[in-house]
């Protein structure tokens, strides 16, 4: 409220459900501000689960098989 909501155009924030639920609040009392999710957050939430280990002693077979 000190800078003003007519001064904001958009709030960038992670994914998180508790940023999300933040935005529907400001959303219904602001309808001129949008809510985007940050990129580099969300590609590190993907990276991370692609580059998880899903099980180490299979990958450690599969580096030998290939090797």
């Amino acid at each position: 409220m000190e800078v003003g909501p007519k001064n904001v155009e958009q709030i960038i924030t992670n994914n998180s459900i508790v940023c999300k639920t933040t935005y529907m609040i400001i959303e219904s009392k602001f309808s001129s501000i949008y809510w985007t999710p940050c990129v580099v957050h969300t590609l590190n939430l993907a990276l991370k689960n692609i580059c998880a280990a899903k099980s180490i002693e299979r990958n450690s077979d599969l580096y030998q098989e290939f090797s």
